[in-house]
């Protein structure tokens, strides 16, 4: 069961839909939340190539953007426990202000679940200039030990969810993860595999539901086999069963399968817009 949360904010990404996600999360579990600010100053204050007498004028640049996050952070701190206050939720707001990737690994080595606003796709979507320093999911897994759960703009709600099983390690991480944490608890899990050929989707998607339904859960294993792409081949039957989870594995690095489908885990990450529990 989720017995600690860590929820992680740089105060440049939208954070309502995370934010509710975890307080509804602490609610139903009774687990700890722990809130981290993120100010990355390792990327705002990183070197780079300038002309002759241009590093006073990157310094000065570098320094207005951290003096503008960290007044974000410090207004954002206060919002938060403002809220925690009114829900009457206990928890913990702390500032991580240096290297922000490496720092937060760290300390997500001490709970159960990570949960971060996914900023993806909006970091594309927006000019300003604080979102190059955003914390981007696909960046951040490969060196999180934890699972993590993605939040773009729609909370976590109650609802069927989705498993993306392609029998890799990091697909079976992720959903025996969402399983032990509770995460599935009350929900129907439909299993979807997508392979070359069908027999071995079926394969991969029977075995990964039997687990399911071993928790005491409804379970449906859905087996899709084409030459396409299975990106967009899981994408579109994701979409049909509307979820209000997803749980996929992501970035796999043992095999030409996992790294298969490390590449579409990346293409879901950028659209599928219901919570995402991603695992390495």
């Amino acid at each position: 069961m989720l017995r600690s949360l860590l929820l992680a904010l740089d105060g440049i990404v939208d954070h309502g839909a995370a934010l509710e996600s975890a307080l509804a999360l602490v609610e139903a579990t009774g687990a700890r939340l722990h809130v981290r600010l993120l100010l990355d100053r390792a990327r705002i204050e990183a070197p780079e190539a300038v002309p002759l007498g241009g590093e006073a004028f990157h310094r000065r640049a570098a320094d207005t953007v951290a003096a503008r996050l960290g007044a974000r952070l410090d207004a954002l701190a206060a919002e938060i426990e403002a809220v925690l206050r009114a829900r009457g939720v206990e928890g913990h707001v702390g500032r991580l202000d240096g290297d922000a990737r490496a720092e937060l690994a760290l300390e997500a080595e001490s709970h159960d679940l990570l949960l971060l606003p996914n900023a993806l796709r909006r970091i594309r979507e927006t000019e300003a200039v604080e979102v190059e320093f955003a914390l981007p999911v696909e960046a951040f897994l490969p060196i999180c030990v934890r699972p993590v759960l993605a939040i773009d703009a729609v909370a976590l709600q109650p609802g069927p969810a989705v498993a993306a099983y392609d029998g890799s390690p990091g697909a079976a991480r992720a959903l025996h993860a969402a399983l032990l944490l509770g995460l599935l608890a009350g929900r129907p899990v439909h299993v979807v595999t997508v392979a070359a050929e069908h027999g071995l989707a079926s394969d991969h998607a029977e075995r990964a539901a039997l687990l399911v339904a071993r928790h005491g859960l409804e379970a449906k294993a859905h087996a899709l086999s084409g030459c396409g792409s299975f990106a967009d081949e899981l994408l579109a039957h994701i979409e049909a069963l509307e979820p209000a989870l997803v749980v996929m594995g992501a970035f796999g690095r043992r095999s030409w399968r996992e790294l298969l489908f490390g590449t579409v885990t990346r293409h879901l990450i950028d659209r599928v817009r219901a919570p995402l529990l991603l695992s390495s």
